[in-house]
C-alpha cells in the first residue's frame, strides 16, 4: 500500500498498452491510486497538460503532485518507491536487469511498431511482409526466453517482472490484431515458448483485472471517433523529442522570421531553471546521467550555429558578387583539377 499521506494518480486511457503496464505495477506492489481516464487526441485536460508538457501523453503517475511520465519510467519509479511492498518488478542483478532493459526496449522500438502495421497496411504483399517482420520478432523473443531465462514460468523468474509487464500489456491488442487481419501472431506451433508464457501471465491476478476485452478493442479500433485516440496515444506514448526537431527546422527554415521563431521555441523549455535551481549541472553538483544524454547533441548544436553563420556571411552583397556557384566548382574539378591531379600522380596509383 501506498504510504500514510501518499497520494498517488494515474493518467491514462484505458485502451493504451503503456497504461496497462502502469495499471499492472501498482496493483503488483499493492498501491491504493485514483485513476483519471483521459481524452488524447482532442479535449486534452488541463492536467494533463500540465502534468506532461513534452508529449501531451498517457500514461502520467502523480505521485505526491509530482508527475512521472513514460511507462518505462514508472515502472522502475513504481519499483523504487514502493521496494519494501509486493515483488520486484526489475531484477536485482545489474546484468539481468540490463536485460531486461533491452529486450523491453526492443518490443517498443521494433517489434511493436511491425506488429501495428499489420492493421495499417493497404495490400496483401504490404501484410504479409509485416506478417513476417513481426514473425522475425518474435522468434528472437521466443530464442531470448529460451536461452536467458533458462525455463522459470516467465521472463523475470518465478513471478512476472519488468519485461513480462512491457511484453505482456500488449498481449490484448495481439488478440486484437489477429482477429481484425485474421492471422495468428503468437502459434503455438511457431512459438511454444511464448504461447505457454502468454497463457500463464495472462492468468495473474494482477493482470487480468487489467486487460481490456478482445471485442471492444476491435470496436475501438473500428469507430473513426477511436481511431484518432489510438493514434494519439495507445501505441506510442512519446513524439520525436521537440527540441531535435526546433534544430532540424533551424537548419531548413528559408524565411528569416521562421527561423527566428524556431530559435525562440528551442529556448522554451526551462526544466534545468526551475527544476534543478542553479546547481552546476543537470545532476546537481556532478555529471550525471541527463547532463550525458544532452551532451552528445552538443556537436550538433556547434554544427547548425555555423551554418547559421554561413547563410549569414553569403547573404553579404559583396560575398555574393564574388562567390562562385557550386555547379561551377564541381565542373571545374571534374574537368581541370582532376586530369591535372591523375597526370600527374605515381603511376602506381593510376
Amino acid at each position: 500500500m501506498a504510504a500514510s499521506g501518499d497520494e498517488v494518480k494515474l493518467l491514462g486511457a484505458w485502451a493504451s498498452t503503456y497504461v496497462i503496464r502502469a495499471k499492472i505495477a501498482l496493483q503488483l506492489k499493492g498501491v491504493s491510486y485514483e485513476y483519471l481516464e483521459q481524452q488524447l487526441w482532442e479535449n486534452q485536460s488541463e492536467l494533463l497538460l500540465k502534468s506532461n508538457p513534452v508529449y501531451k501523453k498517457v500514461p502520467v503517475l502523480i505521485h505526491n503532485d509530482r508527475p512521472i511520465c513514460e511507462s518505462a519510467i514508472i515502472l522502475q519509479y513504481i519499483d523504487d518507491v514502493w521496494a519494501g511492498t509486493g515483488p520486484s518488478i526489475l531484477p536485482s542483478d545489474p546484468y539481468e536487469r540490463a536485460i531486461a532493459r533491452f529486450w523491453a526496449r526492443y518490443i517498443d522500438d521494433t517489434w511493436l511498431s511491425a506488429t501495428i502495421k499489420i492493421i495499417k497496411v493497404n495490400t496483401e504483399k504490404e501484410k504479409a511482409e509485416t506478417i513476417e517482420q513481426s514473425f522475425a520478432g518474435l522468434s528472437l523473443l521466443e530464442e531470448a526466453y529460451e536461452k536467458s531465462f533458462k525455463g522459470k514460468p516467465f521472463f523475470g523468474g518465478d513471478n512476472i517482472g519488468y519485461l513480462d509487464i512491457a511484453f505482456g500489456s500488449f498481449l490484448c491488442w495481439v488478440k486484437a490484431i489477429e482477429k481484425i487481419s485474421d492471422v495468428k501472431l503468437i502459434d503455438e506451433a511457431k512459438f511454444p515458448l511464448l504461447a505457454k508464457w502468454a497463457e500463464r501471465f495472462g492468468s495473474v491476478a494482477a493482470v487480468k483485472e487489467h486487460i481490456p476485452n478482445t471485442d471492444k478493442l476491435v470496436e475501438c479500433y473500428s469507430k473513426q471517433e477511436s481511431l484518432s485516440q489510438i493514434k494519439g496515444g495507445v501505441f506510442n506514448e512519446m513524439n520525436q523529442p521537440s527540441l531535435i526537431i526546433s534544430f532540424r527546422v533551424i537548419i531548413k527554415a528559408k524565411v528569416e522570421k521562421k527561423k527566428v521563431e524556431t530559435i525562440e521555441q528551442s529556448f522554451e523549455d526551462s526544466a534545468y531553471e526551475k527544476s534543478l535551481k542553479g546547481k552546476p549541472f543537470f545532476g546537481t553538483d556532478n555529471v550525471r546521467y541527463l547532463d550525458i544524454a544532452f551532451r552528445y547533441f552538443l556537436c550538433w548544436v556547434k554544427m547548425i550555429e555555423k551554418i547559421s553563420w554561413v547563410e549569414r556571411l553569403s547573404s553579404i552583397k559583396v560575398v555574393k558578387e564574388h562567390i562562385p556557384q557550386s555547379d561551377k566548382l564541381v565542373e571545374f574539378y571534374s574537368k581541370v583539377l582532376k586530369p591535372m591531379r591523375n597526370a600527374s600522380a605515381p603511376k602506381q596509383l593510376i
